[in-house]
């Protein structure tokens, strides 16, 4: 049986961006704008002998942190949790808050297997392709320092030794302290990421995911009744309505389920579309 992730998204990138292309955007840079302060801060690299503060190490670290960064772009998804039935991937309030518009958004169902399969037939040939789940970790008064860190020697730092650095953490070992980790506040997210390494970096890439969407979830405020009693103007109506109408007809002619999730005193359900 297959592995579904999720993908919530807002409508209208949904209807505008997503599905006429069949595609979702690899932003490079991602892992300098997302939510997790781990992922947006400069890294703390260990060292083999200690460094004196007058040589300045977090400024250089900071700098190669931040430029290695620029090459790595990520696609995030959310999976399902152990009660599947109660916790499906498409399931999570926190999710719909966050990610998909406050409910006013859709789930994008995938195929987990298939669109990693995907990933590294479309990138793999032009630069380094990887995906995992998420792990989170607690810090109890003290900074977190895992084995699977690089060390990285003093000079390489203050020579801000970019790609000496970088080829290190790619190695599979060394992988997961710097993208698979995450605080234990984001524990709901159950987060699994595609990650795509480019050396030179390219323009935004985009993952084609041909054969391997397996359903839309509406976010239960995902309707027109609801666009029409709380949109601000004619205009946003209108684009709403389109964006809307759109997702229905892409479900439509190319045979993918849709459906919009109901709560029910806090327990998750999903109701049919009527056409």
């Amino acid at each position: 049986m297959s592995t579904l992730i999720a993908h919530y998204t807002k409508l209208e990138i949904a209807a505008y961006s997503i599905l006429p292309r069949e595609s979702i955007r690899i932003a490079m840079g991602s892992f300098l704008s997302f939510d997790d302060p781990k992922e947006t801060k400069g890294w703390h690299f260990k060292t083999n002998k200690k460094m004196t503060v007058a040589q300045n190490q977090l400024f250089h670290e900071r700098r190669i942190a931040t430029e290695i960064k620029k090459h790595f772009g990520a696609i995030c998804f959310s999976k399902s949790g152990e009660s599947a039935d109660f916790n499906r991937c498409d399931y999570k309030p926190r999710m719909w808050a966050q990610y998909g518009d406050n409910s006013k958004g859709i789930c994008l169902v995938f195929d987990k297997e298939k669109l990693v399969e995907l990933a590294y037939k479309q990138f793999e040939t032009i630069g380094v392709v990887f995906a995992d789940d998420v792990q989170y970790f607690e810090i109890n008064g003290n900074p977190v320092f895992s084995d699977d860190e690089v060390t990285v020697s003093i000079e390489q730092i203050l020579h801000e030794s970019y790609n000496e650095i970088v080829q290190m953490i790619l190695e599979e070992k060394h992988r997961r302290p710097y993208f698979f980790q995450k605080h234990s506040d984001w524990t709901e997210e159950e987060e699994y990421r595609i990650i795509v390494y480019m050396k030179n970096q390219p323009e935004d890439l985009y993952l084609y995911f041909m054969g391997a969407l397996r359903g839309i979830t509406l976010g239960c405020d995902c309707n027109p009744t609801f666009f029409l009693d709380n949109s601000i103007n004619d205009e946003e109506l209108r684009r709403k309505l389109d964006a809307y109408n759109y997702i229905l007809n892409y479900c439509r002619s190319h045979s993918v389920p849709y459906s919009r999730i109901r709560w029910t005193n806090g327990c998750p359900s999903t109701d049919m579309i009527a056409d």
